[in-house]
Parts: C-alpha cells; sequence; structure tokens
C-alpha cells in the first residue's frame, strides 16, 4: 500500500476567499517574464490553482495552524497581516501522481444547489470576499509539509466589481 496515502490528512475550514484561481480558465501560468523563478516553477508544473483563504474567526485560524505544521510557506509567514494564507494545487504534480494534479473540485455549497458542480461557463469565477468550505489534506510535517488544495465548496459569491468588463475576461 502507497506510504504517502497512508499519511495524508485531510482538512476542512470555512473563511472567505479572494484571488481564486480555480479553475482551468483561470489558473495561474506564471508571470510572463516578470519573475523568472516563478515562470520557471509553473512551467514545470504547467500551472498552479490557488486561492487565498481567510478562516472565518480566530478559533478556525488557530485550528489550520495546528494542521499547517510550518508557520512559514515560501519563505514568508503562513499567513499574512491581513489574515489570510494561500492554498494551492498544482496543474501537474512533480510526483508523476496524476490524482495530486489537475483543478480541484469546486462546488456550490449553498441551500438547494449542496455539491453541484461550479461551471465557470455558467456560474462565472469566484469574487473577492466569497463565503466559501475549503478541503484541503496535508502531508507530512514542518518545512517538507505537502499542503494541497482538494475542493472549495462556494457558499455565497463575492460580489461583481462594478466595472467588470466579461469581454477582458476575470480580474481580480
Amino acid at each position: 500500500m502507497n506510504n504517502m496515502a497512508n499519511s495524508t490528512i485531510w482538512h476542512q475550514a470555512e473563511g472567505t476567499c479572494s484571488f481564486a484561481q480555480v479553475f482551468e480558465a483561470n489558473r495561474d501560468n506564471g508571470t510572463n517574464g516578470k519573475d523568472a523563478n516563478v515562470d520557471r516553477a509553473r512551467k514545470k508544473t504547467e500551472g498552479l490553482y490557488k486561492i487565498c483563504f481567510t478562516p472565518k474567526d480566530d478559533a478556525a485560524k488557530a485550528e489550520m495552524l495546528e494542521h499547517l505544521s510550518d508557520p512559514m510557506y515560501g519563505g514568508s509567514p503562513r499567513f499574512k497581516e491581513a489574515g489570510y494564507t494561500m492554498i494551492t494545487r498544482k496543474h501537474k504534480d512533480p510526483s508523476g501522481i496524476e490524482d495530486f494534479g489537475g483543478a480541484p473540485e469546486v462546488v456550490h455549497f449553498s441551500e438547494g444547489k449542496h455539491n453541484q458542480r461550479w461551471d465557470y461557463e455558467t456560474d462565472g469565477p469566484i469574487w473577492n470576499g466569497a463565503k466559501v468550505v475549503i478541503k484541503y489534506t496535508t502531508y507530512g510535517e514542518g518545512e517538507s509539509q505537502t499542503v494541497r488544495l482538494v475542493k472549495v465548496g462556494v457558499i455565497e459569491n463575492g460580489e461583481v466589481p462594478e466595472d467588470y468588463d466579461p469581454e477582458a475576461g476575470p480580474r481580480f
């Protein structure tokens, strides 16, 4: 049996999000030359899905910190001063395990539509300030801990910006 599967721990957290790039149509494919290191990393994984997640309260943040054993992420504090953390998922996982890559599952998480697939073309992007539930996994501890976004449940989408131009595509 796969040792990694035996050590993977599943977690769930409720809060709000911003800069949700969790669909094939809006995944982070790099900086177009502005940052060579980021571009190299995105090329290796063919992009990254990510969400800036703010837990709903201090208790939820404390619970997440218990699960996220390394208080640092990429050389910066796991939780920024604004109260959010970045949870990600690679498009193509370097391990080669297909289930570890690709877009996370995104669903409606409200009454009447509970667990129905969120369709980017019909439902649109997830806007800043959306109330969400995320499901994520952790594997290992400390600096080598792997954190992977698995699912996003949209309880209530954020407000569409007044100056949003659908022809220009989503912006955050």
